[in-house]
């Protein structure tokens, strides 16, 4: 690690419904592959449904196959807003709390006005980055949530480096 970074490195999350709501948005975008893959069974389900009826086949259940098709993905998406906002109201202990990352070479605490703990970033399997967040997974359901517009840039090199390090560790196992 570079020596000239001042340690430690600090930044806040105001944990809103709507940083809950972008962060999710990211987590899911960065699972491309599931995505395809909903994406790919829609159209399959759309087109087997268009086939049958262009063949002649039983129009009940071609219809019926094409309105699934067709509103699935929405329900989907649905469904999913709806439990983030579910989670969202019943986790009191974080809704609009603030919660605080310290960095250090070895590992990062998060406080939230409730509780203490640290990470060490070996427990780290995986990171994903979009323009607004930076997401560290120690498992593929939880991720702690980094708000690059508010970090310093030294901050976000330092992450960026760390980010390295955890997905060259990870993609050798």
């Amino acid at each position: 690690m570079d020596s000239n970074i001042n340690m430690p490195l600090e930044t806040d999350v105001e944990c809103t419904y709507e940083t809950i709501k972008e962060v999710s948005r990211t987590h899911l975008k960065s699972d491309k592959k599931r995505m395809m893959q909903l994406y790919r069974l829609d159209a399959l389900i759309i087109f087997f449904s268009l086939l049958l009826l262009m063949i002649g086949g039983d129009k009940k259940f071609a219809i019926t196959f094409l309105i699934i098709g067709v509103i699935w993905l929405p329900i989907f998406f649905l469904i999913r807003s709806s439990l983030i906002k579910k989670s969202y109201k019943t986790n009191i202990a974080l809704q609009d709390a603030t919660i605080h990352y310290t960095f250090y070479d070895e590992n990062f605490e998060i406080s939230t006005p409730s509780t203490l703990s640290k990470m060490n970033y070996e427990a780290i399997y995986s990171t994903i980055e979009d323009d607004k967040y930076i997401l560290l997974l120690p498992s593929s359901k939880q991720y702690f949530a980094i708000d690059k517009r508010n970090c310093s840039e030294e901050l976000i090199n330092f992450l960026h480096i760390k980010m390295e390090e955890i997905n060259a560790r990870n993609s050798k196992k």
